[in-house]
C-alpha cells in the first residue's frame, strides 16, 4: 500500500516529447550552461501535454536546474544527440525495475551527487523496508522527483511524516509521536541556522570596527560543520539522536552570539 501511494504521489511518468505536436512554452529560458544540452533545448519548448510541460518545469525552478544539473544526469539518455531515439536511449519509465529511477535503483542514482546524505539514508528503517519489500519511502517520497522539494520547517517535515505515520485510516498505525518528534528535531536544526545568521552580522560588525574576533569566527566554523552534519544525520530518521546533535549545536551557537554581542557592545 505504501508503495502504491508514493507512485501516486510520486510517480515519474517518463513521456517522450517528439511524439506529441508540441508548442513553444514561453517563459521557460533556458539556464546559460545548458544551452547546447538537447534535453533541454527540446523540453522547455513543450507546453502540450501539460504533464510533461510541469515535468520540465519542477526541473526549471529546482536546485538541480540552478547547480546546472541536467536531465540526463538522473534519467539517463544523451543529452548531446540531436536524434530524437538516441536522446532517449536507456530512458525508462519509474515503474521499470531497470530504471535509474525506480524505487530499487533511486538512491543509488541521488548518490553519484548526494554521496554523504545517501550513506545515511541507507542506515535507515525506511531504507531497509524500501529495499526488502518495496514498503518503504525513497529519496523522492520528500524530494519530489526533481529536487524541487528541500524540507527545512519542521511544520513542513511534521506533514511529509504524518502522511503515513499518522492518518486516520491510513497505511500505518497512527503514531502522533513521530511527526512530532520529526518537527522538533527539524525546528532544532532551524533554530541553530538563524543564530549562525546571527553570528554572521556580529562578526561583520566586529570586521568593520578592527575587532579581532578569531576565536568566535572559528568556533562559529565549527558550529556550522556540526549543524551541517545534523543535516545529513536526518537521513538516517533517528531523530532523537539528531535533535542531541541539533540542540548542542545550537548551545554551543548562543554561546558565541552572545560572546560577539558584549565585546561589539550589542
Amino acid at each position: 500500500m505504501l508503495k502504491i501511494a508514493t507512485v501516486v504521489l510520486f510517480s515519474l511518468g517518463i513521456g517522450v516529447a517528439f511524439s506529441f505536436n508540441t508548442v513553444p512554452a514561453s517563459g521557460q529560458a533556458t539556464p546559460d550552461l545548458l544551452k547546447n544540452d538537447s534535453c533541454v533545448a527540446c523540453h522547455s519548448q513543450v507546453s502540450l501535454p501539460a504533464d510533461l510541460a510541469t515535468k520540465y518545469f519542477e526541473w526549471h525552478v529546482s536546485a538541480h536546474a540552478a547547480a546546472n544539473v541536467g536531465c540526463e544526469k538522473c534519467h539517463g539518455g544523451d543529452s548531446t544527440a540531436k536524434d530524437a531515439k538516441q536522446a532517449h536511449r536507456g530512458v525508462l519509465p519509474r515503474s521499470d525495475s531497470q530504471s535509474r529511477l525506480s524505487d530499487s535503483n533511486v538512491t543509488a542514482t541521488c548518490a553519484a551527487c548526494h554521496q554523504a546524505i545517501a550513506r545515511s539514508f541507507v542506515e535507515s528503517t525506511h531504507y531497509r523496508r524500501l529495499m526488502s519489500s518495496g514498503m518503504g519511502p525513497s529519496c523522492t517520497s520528500c524530494h519530489s522527483h526533481m529536487a524541487s522539494s528541500v524540507v527545512r520547517s519542521g511544520s513542513r517535515g511534521e506533514a511529509l511524516c504524518t502522511y503515513c505515520h499518522n492518518t486516520l485510516e491510513g497505511l500505518l498505525p497512527p503514531r502522533p509521536d513521530i511527526p512530532a518528534n520529526s518537527k522538533a528535531t527539524l525546528d532544532a536544526i532551524q533554530r541553530t541556522e538563524y543564530v549562525l545568521t546571527q553570528i554572521k552580522d556580529l562578526l561583520m560588525k566586529a570586521q568593520a570596527r578592527h575587532i579581532s574576533v578569531d576565536a568566535e569566527r572559528n568556533g562559529a566554523s565549527g558550529v556550522k560543520a556540526s549543524i551541517e552534519g545534523s543535516k545529513i544525520a536526518w537521513h538516517t530518521f533517528n531523530v532523537d539522536g539528531v535533535r542531541q546533535m541539533a540542540d548542542k549545536s545550537y548551545i554551543q551557537a548562543v554561546e558565541i552570539r552572545d560572546r560577539l554581542s558584549k565585546r561589539l557592545g550589542d
